[in-house]
């Protein structure tokens, strides 16, 4: 029997550093704790050259041994068991030595996930994706970049995964640990949060 496409409820774009991979505890161990609230280490660590801080982004290594997220990878596992196509987004520098990292990260610690892109505009990247797939557009994205998610086309729900330089906005996601599920926060004063599929599994 011929089996035909599977259908996807839609697409979920995931950003990586930031969401599935501890990318700051490396950053902030080479140049420093200071000024979290910023998400550029261009503009966090001034004092520091920008070649630097370029090579440092630039080194495939630096990129073997983060921590995982335990949370984002939840989320990625989730998606896919309530069926959506996960597409994985990221503005990690394209080479060989980066991508060979990436996948084999991912593939160490089981990311669920249906496509890899590398993308430095991922707004440019979801509409070209959703031009080539529209039976399966993006409907949310999660990133942990404010700028990444203020971009976004106005027919994606953009949600920042929780990070200290993205706490003012809303709405946002972070796994909660005593209630061991997945929260959102709609808005600033959404004291009560709701399990994120409560309302990103409807969107």
């Amino acid at each position: 029997m011929k089996l035909g496409k599977m259908k996807h409820r839609g697409t979920i774009m995931c950003d990586i550093d930031g969401v599935l991979a501890d990318w700051e505890t490396p950053m902030c161990d080479a140049f420093g704790y200071q000024n979290r609230h910023m998400y550029s280490p261009y503009d966090r660590y001034p004092e520091v050259s920008r070649e630097l801080i370029a090579e440092f982004i630039e080194n495939p290594y630096n990129y073997e041994d983060l921590e995982p997220i335990f949370g984002g990878i939840l989320f990625c596992h989730q998606a896919k068991a309530r069926g959506w196509y996960v597409l994985l987004c990221t503005s990690r520098p394209y080479h060989i030595g980066v991508f060979d990292m990436t996948t084999k990260w991912l593939d160490k610690y089981r990311v669920e996930y249906d496509k890899l892109i590398f993308a430095s505009k991922k707004a440019d990247a979801i509409l070209d994706f959703n031009e080539k797939n529209p039976d399966k557009e993006v409907r949310i994205a999660v990133d942990d970049s404010v700028t990444v998610l203020r971009a976004m086309p106005t027919n994606v729900y953009p949600v920042a995964w929780q990070q200290e330089w993205n706490l003012n906005y809303y709405p946002s996601m972070k796994y909660d640990p005593t209630a061991m599920k997945i929260v959102l926060h709609q808005a600033k004063d959404d004291f009560y949060p709701v399990g994120a599929w409560d309302i990103v599994g409807k969107r």
